[in-house]
């Protein structure tokens, strides 16, 4: 059959396969529009953020990518009829009791996990062809991964054309004809493309995927090209700067960076991408043997960070990536070694299984996390004298770094894994619903000085009308944007004042007794001096603050407002901040 050639062409072929994708893969049609309706309901409902759709939308991508997979394998005659099914359907239950009983993208931790677990099902989807292990199981490998990548890429380029297109018109609609249309109707609009005929586009290729040879030769020539302008440039660049740096380590003696890892697992992946899909992978077998090294540079990297701060889930997964490639790029030099072919469907298969045993059980990297992090706090609240199953304390002064080392630990902890990763004394003081409480401050402690080794920037907000502790009458009060021509007694409740004798009637409530304070001789003091309207250079810098007098509405003097900002103009008054003196 001759393949259109052309872009427009091409496009054709593929609203077509979109067309007939549910007579291909029902259960994936089914659960795309599944995924754009609950998003377009979300849309519509203004849910703020978006949590509940996110964890519906991970648990419908991890049924279809299982689906999917089923589909692809069946098609290639690996799988029955049934075993497609029954595959599909314990994927859905596993799928569905994951969303119900574990995931909450609210955790940090569990939003790693959902994360993890979706890269394992993509993962999976390009490892499928790999499962028919027939005579020639590589080449149809690279043949069906090719094939379902560049259509992938293509379908997303597509999308995002078509949604710009669709946008614009409405635009343009709703300007000319002023409908005043709803703003969401891009949201839904952008739902509808890459929710529903993007997925449909991919899934509709399945006949395309399996063809035997036919038109195989513009596939490798398209994935040739990616590989050799893109994947193998960037794979070169990466081994230069890693290896310079090795050689830096190596002159000056210092420690690795914690971006190393990164790089190395940055490194890593193209190399993968690049044996995987490149048909002349021969040349780049060098990158196996060259990468251990490199791999024994990142976990190294990592391990000054581990001992220091402990296990997260970012470095029990960049650990669990490197072991895996170390793995994988000591089998390929085995392999180069021995002349024997690479057996390059294993990759996406590895790595997916690593992300899976990364993700669940007592060993994953987010149960290490806990453990790690919950036996940091342990020992900073030995260190400070606290015992770890205490449920209450005095307020107690800690030094400093014990107290920091608890401060950080409880926020990882309640962020990642909530309230109940807490031991009793800091659990009862988290809120479910608020993750940056202070749990370690709402417990008592106290850090027995601060740390000023290095400048920090600090904020506070103290109470308005509030009584400063150790006095019986000094109060703090503060006020921005007042306009003192509304606020002044004995105005009328719309006037708005803008002159000079406004300033004469600030009022200021403490107590439950209205005072009022002239501001007129500050202001002229200010607009008098020479620092006046430089900026945001304050007037008077360094002068002692302002005392202004406050009286009744009687006059008469009942204390003073002792000034400490001050900011005005047009009559009204910006800001203002001070202390208030009752006279007894």
């Amino acid at each position: 059959m001759n393949r259109p050639s052309t872009l427009t062409g091409r496009a054709r072929r593929y609203l077509v396969d979109a067309a007939h994708a549910f007579e291909h893969a029902p259960v994936e049609v089914t659960l795309s529009v599944l995924l754009a309706a609950t998003f377009s309901y979300t849309v519509s409902s203004d849910a703020e953020p978006f949590q509940e759709w996110l964890e519906i939308a991970v648990v419908i991508l991890l049924t279809g990518a299982i689906a999917f997979t089923a589909t692809l394998v069946h098609a290639l005659g690996a799988w029955s009829t049934r075993t497609r099914w029954i595959v599909t359907a314990a994927g859905a239950i596993v799928a569905a009791l994951y969303g119900v009983l574990v995931l909450s993208i609210r955790l940090e931790a569990e939003a790693w996990r959902a994360a993890a677990l979706v890269g394992a099902g993509a993962l999976i989807i390009l490892g499928a062809p790999g499962l028919a292990d027939r005579p020639g199981a590589t080449d149809r490998f690279r043949r069906v991964t090719g094939r379902l990548l560049l259509r992938t890429i293509a379908a997303l380029l597509y999308g995002a054309a078509l949604f710009a297109g669709l946008a614009l018109a409405l635009g343009a609609v709703n300007t000319l004809f002023e409908l005043q249309l709803d703003s969401r109707i891009y949201a839904h609009t952008l739902g509808l493309v890459f929710f529903v005929l993007v997925p449909w586009v991919v899934v509709g290729g399945l006949p395309d995927y399996v063809r035997p040879e036919g038109d195989a030769g513009p596939v490798a020539a398209a994935v040739h090209r990616i590989s050799a302008f893109l994947v193998t440039p960037l794979l070169t660049i990466y081994y230069i700067i890693l290896y310079a740096y090795a050689v830096r380590i190596a002159i000056t003696g210092e420690l690795p960076q914690n971006l190393v890892s990164p790089l190395v697992i940055a490194a890593g992946l193209l190399a993968a991408i690049a044996l995987t899909l490149f048909h002349e992978a021969e040349r780049l077998r060098i990158s196996a043997p060259l990468f251990v090294p490199m791999c024994l540079l990142g976990i190294w990297a990592l391990i000054p960070r581990l001992v220091q701060y402990g296990w997260t889930e970012f470095r029990g997964f960049r650990m669990a990536l490197l072991l895996t490639l170390g793995v994988l790029a000591i089998l390929a030099s085995v392999s180069m070694l021995r002349r024997r072919a690479l057996r390059v469907q294993a990759l996406p298969v590895a790595l997916a299984a690593a992300a899976i045993i990364s993700s669940v059980g007592p060993w994953s990297a987010i149960a290490a996390s806990r453990r790690s992090q919950q036996a940091r706090l342990a020992q900073g609240m030995t260190e400070a004298g606290i015992d770890p199953n205490a449920t209450a304390v005095q307020d107690t002064l800690v030094p400093n770094e014990p107290y920091t080392q608890i401060s950080e630990t409880t926020r990882y902890l309640v962020s990642h894994f909530g309230a109940d990763a807490l031991p009793p004394l800091f659990a009862q003081h988290a809120d479910s619903s608020e993750r940056y409480v202070d749990v370690v401050y709402e417990a008592g402690l106290r850090p027995a000085r601060p740390d000023l080794t290095e400048p920090r920037g600090v904020f506070t907000q103290l109470g308005h009308g509030a009584l400063i502790p150790g006095t019986d009458t000094l109060y703090y009060v503060s006020a921005q944007g007042i306009d003192a021509g509304r606020r002044g007694a004995g105005e009328a409740d719309d006037s708005i004042a803008a002159d000079t004798t406004a300033m004469s009637r600030v009022r200021v409530t403490v107590g439950g007794a209205v005072l009022f304070a002239d501001l007129r001789p500050l202001a002229r003091e200010l607009l008098q001096d020479p620092a006046y309207g430089r900026g945001m250079e304050p007037a008077r810098p360094g002068a002692p603050p302002a005392r202004v007098a406050l009286r009744d509405e009687a006059g008469a003097v009942r204390g003073e407002l002792i000034v400490l900002e001050f900011g005005a103009g047009g009559g009204v008054v910006h800001r203002l901040e001070g202390l208030v003196r009752m006279d007894r």
